[in-house]
């Protein structure tokens, strides 16, 4: 269970504030996860489109999520906004993962734009096993994760790539 793996992460442990995303298309499901950070008493935070961006806002009740953007259940408008460095752990979705951290998403590049200022090591893709190939296409503007965590346990694509 992708839960039980991310609880043994030292990076989810110790983060104070979360971003997650709402699962769909068979993505990783976050639900539980969510829960979990409540019940440790973690700030939460889930993805918005601005335009071509994505903002983080804060979110105590995943009822509060309604459809948005391409139909993806996002926090209302007014809700608190992760500032500039206040998030301590990214959990980013993905159709498809290699072991160096690149990932396939939707096409759009939202998240590749918003998470190239926060740090790899503080940067996790969810994923099944099954989407965990030995490479996927990538080019310079994509962005990598420093880790994936499938239902299997977790993946170091910063130590796969030495940096």
């Amino acid at each position: 269970m992708v839960l039980k793996v991310l609880l043994s992460e030292k990076v989810f442990s110790d983060a104070l504030s979360v971003a997650l995303y709402f699962p769909v298309n068979g993505e990783v499901d976050t639900r539980e996860i969510f829960k979990k950070c409540i019940d440790l008493e973690k700030k939460v935070f889930f993805p918005k489109t601005l335009g071509s961006d994505l903002v983080f806002l804060r979110t105590r009740n995943i009822e509060e999520l309604t459809p948005g953007g391409f139909s993806i259940p996002e926090p209302p408008a007014d809700a608190e906004r992760a500032r500039g460095g206040e998030l301590d752990l990214v959990l980013v979705p993905g159709v498809a993962f290699d072991f160096s951290g690149n990932r396939i998403g939707y096409g759009k590049g939202f998240y590749d734009r918003f998470l190239k200022d926060i740090p790899r090591q503080m940067r996790f893709g969810l994923a099944y096993r099954f989407q965990v190939l030995e490479s996927v296409p990538s080019d310079e503007t994509d962005v990598k994760t420093g880790r994936i965590i499938t239902e299997d346990g977790a993946i170091d694509c910063l130590a796969k790539e030495g940096d």
